[in-house]
């Protein structure tokens, strides 16, 4: 940051704070703020990072509402961060505790827990299977499920985890508007490139957890984790995980293996310094994976709710509608339960 930038981030203690409580995009209101140097260089490649997205189109109220939150309860940005790490040193628990922490063999592990929990509680899971179309029976209020294989599932009640686009296919059969709204929101493809080499390979030493990549740098890569810093086990003693990100909103990326894992040697020869080749190298293809909460996402979402408000017993989970993360996807299948159980606990006794 230059000094005039820096200078220009410490106009923050100092401008009034907005009147207008509506809605801004991310890079509106860090620019307003802190002044766009500071947007491009600190802001953009961590909210890259996080939503692959551009933040000229984000949504502040869907993505950061807390920054708005801080700015209007005391004037700044400066001012609230000093005091909610004020609050947060006086509530501190004695102990260190990393800021990254994941399950010891991956992510893979809650799929596994919750099919074993699943199958001996009776459930029956159609693996590999599609669902090509639902459609409800008004009469009795049920759910019919069409499957690829030609059968079908009737059912009291609806979850849909998939993506809102896809969600938006399959109820387009009863309610064009729902599935019009579904399909508004915008997704991004992703990759990620995971390559493995002796540390004696890597010229610079890996001191940090990664780097994020600003948009303004035109790189084709986002950012990088150098996973075995995170989290030692995943590699031998004396050998290094890293994985380099690629993708982000109104980004073309190369959709070939090849293709984005020569990208990622690339930007670890750029950075890094690496020339060496992978020992190991693996890549994952995302496509259309990252939800974009872009400016008038809140009016979608209200949409989405008024319509469901019509289909009791019909409700949606996963990262297209109120948080991307593990935690937030986790939450939204608990407020889905919650809501299928009092849809049905209210639903008048049929008939047998």
């Amino acid at each position: 940051i230059s000094w005039s930038g820096k200078l220009r981030m410490g106009l923050d203690l100092l401008l009034p704070m907005k009147t207008n409580n509506g809605d801004e995009s991310l890079s509106a209101f860090v620019s307003r703020r802190l002044g766009r140097e500071a947007y491009e260089n600190f802001i953009e490649p961590l909210m890259s990072g996080i939503y692959a997205g551009d933040g000229d189109q984000l949504s502040l109220l869907s993505t950061f509402p807390y920054l708005r939150d801080l700015e209007t309860k005391y004037g700044s940005l400066a001012r609230g961060a000093r005091q909610v790490r004020k609050q947060s040193n006086n509530q501190a628990v004695h102990g260190s505790r990393s800021a990254f922490l994941t399950l010891t063999t991956g992510l893979a592990e809650v799929v596994e827990a919750l099919v074993r929990n699943l199958s001996s509680n009776g459930a029956t899971l159609c693996l590999n299977t599609l669902a090509a179309r639902i459609t409800r029976n008004s009469e009795h209020g049920t759910w019919n499920t069409e499957l690829d294989t030609g059968e079908s599932i009737e059912s009291d009640a609806l979850i849909l985890a998939t993506p809102a686009y896809v969600s938006g296919t399959l109820l387009a059969s009863f309610d064009l508007d729902l599935a019009s709204a579904l399909q508004s929101i915008p997704y991004a493809s992703t990759a990620t490139v995971s390559l493995g080499y002796p540390l004696s390979k890597v010229p610079h030493k890996l001191d940090g957890y990664g780097y994020v990549i600003p948009r303004r740098e035109g790189r084709k890569a986002l950012a990088c984790t150098w996973t075995t810093t995170k989290f030692p086990y995943r590699a031998p003693e004396g050998y290094a995980l890293v994985r380099v990100f690629v993708g982000r909103a109104e980004q073309d990326i190369p959709w070939d293996e090849n293709e984005l894992l020569e990208l990622a040697k690339e930007e670890l020869n750029l950075t890094l310094g690496v020339t060496a080749e992978p020992l190991v190298s693996r890549v994952f293809m995302w496509a259309k994976a990252m939800p974009q909460y872009n400016l008038g996402h809140p009016e979608i979402l209200n949409r989405i709710d008024a319509a469901l408000e019509n289909y009791p017993g019909l409700v949606l989970a996963g990262n297209g509608y109120r948080g991307i993360g593990i935690p937030d996807c986790i939450h939204s299948g608990e407020l889905a339960i919650e809501k299928v159980t009092r849809d049905l606990s209210q639903e008048p006794a049929k008939a047998t």
